[in-house]
């Protein structure tokens, strides 16, 4: 306290992922990269308003690569999903298709995708779901306008409700995560209540 009050304190914000994304670009550009928007968005996404990690990820990917970036190499360099993934595994989820679901788990497992990682993207997912129920809350979600448009036609067909009981055991499983010596499975016993709470055959719009 005596030394904090002799001294000026900054808080500093994060920076915006599309600043990041266009810092980045600048980059690539300067350096002749040739990458898609999309390589340097999951940068910026991954960097979580850090510019000097993202500069790292992209310093440990041109290491690695030449003049031409491929996204999907990139998206396994890193370790990491973008909304795809979690799109896809919400159409199985539900259909109930339980076996789709964990292929889908297992797949990207097996390209050296931590856990952790599934969570938090079926976490964001779920969580766009329920700024989509609203159109003041829906500028929010940061996706392509064409992902926003799935995630607004998966919105539509889930109860808001069942949104929350999702978001609640996810978040449960993201804390039992830590603690867990087989995580593969807490992952996948989160997706099966997932369907478990979102099968219905006869699934009614809310508006």
């Amino acid at each position: 306290p005596t030394i904090l009050s002799r001294c000026q304190i900054f808080d500093f914000k994060k920076i915006s992922e599309e600043d990041i994304s266009n810092y980045l670009k600048l980059i690539a550009n300067h350096k002749e990269i040739k990458v898609c928007d999309k390589t340097l968005n999951i940068i910026a996404n991954k960097a979580d308003g850090s510019l000097r990690d993202a500069l790292s990820i992209f310093d440990k990917i041109s290491s690695h690569f030449d003049e031409n970036w491929n996204y999907n190499d990139a998206l396994r360099l890193m370790s990491t999903l973008d909304s795809s993934f979690s799109i896809e595994l919400t159409h199985s989820i539900l259909d109930n298709d339980i076996s789709n679901c964990i292929l889908q788990i297992d797949s990207v497992i097996s390209e050296g995708v931590n856990p952790k990682e599934i969570l938090k993207n079926i976490i964001s997912h779920f969580r766009n779901l329920i700024l989509a129920k609203d159109a003041g809350t829906f500028v929010l979600i940061n996706e392509r306008s064409d992902l926003k448009n799935v995630v607004k036609e998966q919105s539509e067909a889930i109860n808001k409700n069942k949104i929350l009981d999702s978001l609640v055991c996810l978040d449960e499983s993201s804390q039992q995560l830590r603690y867990s010596i087989n995580k593969r499975f807490v992952v996948e016993l989160c997706v099966l209540k997932l369907c478990a709470m979102n099968s219905d055959k006869k699934k009614k719009i809310e508006k």
